[in-house]
């Protein structure tokens, strides 16, 4: 995995759990995970990523929920995990650029955070950087 990309997503997420524990929440906090891809494709993303969650003080089904949603390659699917994300009322989405596209398409108010791909602006996702 690319240590730049690494860091940057952490990075988000601190700031994101940051002004969510100011804020002290009543619930833990659920990030949805959404591919349009297998689990299988590339299970050391998310390993490196949950390592980043630990290393932050945020275990896994402790203080942090994830939601983790596959496509298995069918894109057909995505739509429909996405709005199933959005049902959970997760509190941020990480995906592909293809994923990350229909949920931007399945919610205006949860953030979503582009994982690898295209240029977020380049593919509608965001307005500017």
């Amino acid at each position: 995995m690319n240590p730049k990309f690494f860091w940057l997503i952490t990075a988000i997420l601190l700031v994101f759990f940051h002004r969510a524990e100011a804020q002290r929440p009543t619930r833990i906090p659920r990030i949805g995970i959404l591919e349009a891809r297998s689990a299988s494709d590339r299970p050391q993303v998310w390993v490196e990523f949950r390592q980043g969650l630990r290393d932050l003080g945020h275990m896994e089904g402790e203080n942090i929920v994830l939601e983790y949603r596959y496509a298995d390659g069918n894109n057909q699917r995505v739509p429909d995990l996405a709005a199933e994300l959005v049902r959970l009322n997760v509190d941020v989405i990480l995906g592909d650029s293809f994923a990350a596209s229909e949920a931007s398409k399945a919610t205006k108010t949860i953030p979503i955070v582009v994982i690898g791909g295209r240029d977020a602006v380049e593919a509608g996702l965001a307005a500017s950087l």
